[in-house]
């Protein structure tokens, strides 16, 4: 399971990395978030108009989510829709 994104430590002022973690947590929530909705494919075709490096990177991230999601939810999890 994912521990949520501590706000405070994520906006640290300069960087250290522990902000930068937090801020990792949270780019890895809201790529799993975006291709896991009713609307991926709209996200999933903005992520192609990106520069390739930059779409390595977020397929990186979507293969951590595909790791994590199944362990986090556990069965029987039913998406509210």
């Amino acid at each position: 399971m994912i521990r949520l994104p501590d706000p405070l430590s994520a906006c640290a002022d300069p960087p250290s990395e522990d902000s930068l973690r937090q801020l990792d947590k949270l780019l890895l929530l809201l790529v799993g978030a975006a291709v896991q909705c009713p609307q991926k494919e709209h996200f999933i075709a903005s992520i192609k108009n990106l520069p390739v490096t930059l779409q390595q990177g977020i397929a990186e991230k979507i293969r951590e989510v595909r790791m994590v999601v199944p362990l986090s939810l556990g069965e029987g999890f039913r998406p509210y829709l």
